[in-house]
């Protein structure tokens, strides 16, 4: 919440914000608000701005056994609205 508050204090807005300048505002805000150094942003902010989940610290077998749960997870996940009506026919 104290970022989309600061968000919106600095760019009038907390959505509709181009990726490049969220990313931007978001490194700003940890800067200053939080005193993490550059170095911490720029690694975290990398990891994220490229859709990296999975941290890089771990093993290539580790990365394939967590892409194996998430795709069964997916598989086994029930959408929204057939979960409505499921709980209607219960």
């Amino acid at each position: 919440m104290a970022l989309s508050d600061w968000l919106f204090a600095t760019a009038d807005a907390t959505h509709r914000i181009a990726l490049e300048r969220l990313t931007k505002l978001v490194a700003q805000w940890l800067q200053q608000e939080r005193g993490y150094s550059n170095a911490e942003i720029f690694a975290q902010l990398e990891q994220d701005y490229a859709g990296q989940s999975i941290p890089k610290k771990i093993s290539s077998a580790e990365r394939k056994i967590i892409n194996v749960e998430k795709t069964k997870m997916k598989k086994n996940a029930t959408p929204m609205r057939q979960v409505r009506h499921l709980a209607v026919e219960n």
